[in-house]
């Protein structure tokens, strides 16, 4: 027991990592804990991954680590890192918006990409303070989300994505 209780508090301790800024490292699905920390270190956020799995099995998280691609911070502690891969913090969200889809097709998608409510994006999309923040005089963005993929954080809101694809938008259209 007081081996246990010195190794957690030892791991906890430890940074993770000597790099600065951010890195991006890939959990597939289905993926080991072993594979996450062997992952891990090879892009720098650990130095020990036997000794990560065994802090991770220690504390009862190395089985609820979510799949993803995520963007971290390098220098977390352990326990942050387990936390990000327990949660999904950082986990890069993927939105794809084909050519010719709708606002009524767009909507449901960004919602479930995004992980928010539909009715945030809704009301996203029919903000006017929005459309004047962005200079839009039309009654609706219908035809200003522009279609293409889009990578968005973890967390990342309704009206900040709705402000990207317009913005990607009008640095793409070039009108004749």
């Amino acid at each position: 027991m007081v081996a246990t209780a010195l190794l957690l508090a030892t791991a906890a301790a430890c940074g993770s990592s000597t790099k600065e800024g951010y890195g991006r490292v890939s959990i597939p699905q289905g993926a080991a804990f072993r594979t996450a920390a062997d992952s891990l270190h090879a892009h720098g956020f650990v130095s020990a991954p036997w000794l990560f799995r065994v802090y991770a099995r220690i504390t009862g998280r190395d089985r609820q680590i979510r799949a993803g691609t995520y963007v971290l911070q390098h220098g977390l502690s352990w326990n942050e890192l387990v936390d990000a891969l327990s949660k999904g913090q950082g986990i890069e969200r993927r939105v794809t918006i084909p050519e010719g889809w709708s606002l009524a097709q767009i909507v449901p998608e960004l919602s479930t990409e995004l992980g928010v409510p539909e009715d945030s994006v809704r009301a996203a999309v029919r903000d006017s303070a929005l459309r004047d923040e962005l200079g839009i005089t039309t009654p609706t963005l219908e035809g200003y989300l522009f279609p293409d993929t889009y990578i968005f954080s973890y967390g990342t809101e309704a009206r900040a994505a709705v402000k990207e694809l317009v913005r990607h938008f009008e640095t793409v259209w070039q009108p004749e």
